[in-house]
């Protein structure tokens, strides 16, 4: 079974290079996200004891897969997996205050990062309006679930770290990759 998810998968990721509109990319992600989630609650529930053991382990792991070959850009994205795991130790351990700060840092991380592909977009002399659209979209999502004062380590398991993966590859790495 696991095969053949993964085979769905990776070819479901290497399609994403082809889908431009955004709405479209959103769309194959959920149904990505609804195949996996139906797979671990039906297929996989008898494993969850022995997934429990390695809760100790980073929500989202830098892979070269990630890499956009913009070297600020790249150090971005691994500074912000790095506060996205930190925040989720810090969840996981029961420090709230420190989970609740981690989670505003990432915020405003995520906040300077679009600022700065905005700018080196300007200076490419590049309008990508949908780029900048799925930014504001992606802001305005997140600020509404750090102001809802939701559980940061549900928000950091359950939505950022697939928010990064969507940010990192179906956006960054379509839009940016390569360039200099």
């Amino acid at each position: 079974a696991h095969t053949a998810i993964l085979e769905r998968v990776d070819t479901a990721l290497a399609q994403l290079d082809e889908v431009l509109s955004v709405p479209e990319r959103h769309r194959r992600l959920d149904e990505l996200e609804t195949m996996l989630v139906e797979h671990e609650m039906l297929e996989d529930a008898a494993f969850w004891d022995t997934l429990r053991a390695h809760a100790g382990q980073p929500v989202l792991q830098w892979t070269a897969l990630m890499t956009t070959g913009i070297n600020w850009l790249d150090d971005q994205h691994r500074e912000m997996v790095a506060q996205l795991n930190g925040l989720a130790k810090a969840a996981q351990d029961g420090r709230h205050e420190e989970a609740g700060q981690r989670l505003r840092r990432f915020l405003d991380m995520a906040r300077a990062h679009f600022a700065d592909e905005e700018r080196q977009l300007a200076e490419w002399g590049e309008a990508m309006p949908e780029h900048r659209a799925e930014h504001a979209r992606m802001l305005e999502e997140l600020d509404s679930l750090v102001n809802d004062g939701d559980d940061p380590g549900i928000l950091v398991n359950h939505y950022l770290r697939f928010w990064m993966i969507d940010h990192i590859l179906g956006l960054d790495r379509r839009d940016l990759a390569g360039r200099s």
